[in-house]
């Protein structure tokens, strides 16, 4: 079994006791730990993995769904651009890859939003979050906030789907 370090601190595991109380595994044991999937959104460095690309692919973009997709498009690349024009012109490369391609005002449009939310702090694509809705946080806080921390890091590092 590899042994990863993480974050330059400790891994604490059962039978450790601490002033809480002792940890204990809920389900399996040690020698699971080696079948678990690793985490996503680790740094590539960590389990020799990198981040998969996003797909590019247009072409199977269909007529009713070209708005959205150069709308996130724009929005994941928005950050990254120096300026408005060059996001404009990242957005221009991309809706020539549609076909048919859409009009320059939908793509000056969807430009002009990715940058008006970058501006404001409220573009949050690639940039990894936690949700939980109200009465979960309530219960959680309460009932298990070391629960709630797990779940808010592991949220927080890891896709939806993933």
């Amino acid at each position: 079994m590899r042994v990863d370090v993480l974050g330059g601190g400790i891994v604490i595991l059962p039978p450790t006791i601490s002033a809480k109380g002792q940890y204990r595994f809920i389900k399996g044991c040690l020698d699971d730990l080696d079948h678990l999937p690793h985490l996503l959104g680790l740094p590539a460095n960590v389990n020799g993995q990198t981040r998969p690309a996003a797909p590019q692919d247009t072409e199977r973009i269909r007529e009713g769904a070209r708005n959205k997709n150069l709308w996130k498009h724009c929005m994941r690349i928005a950050r990254h651009c120096d300026d408005f024009d060059a996001l404009l012109d990242a957005a221009r490369t991309r809706n020539a890859e549609y076909s048919p391609p859409l009009p320059d005002d939908e793509v000056l449009k969807a430009a002009t939003s990715a940058l008006g939310y970058t501006e404001r702090g409220e573009n949050r694509f690639g940039r990894p979050g936690v949700f939980f809705d109200a009465a979960q946080v309530n219960e959680l806080i309460s009932d298990d906030p070391d629960l709630y921390l797990l779940l808010s890091f592991l949220r927080a590092n890891n896709k939806p789907d993933g």
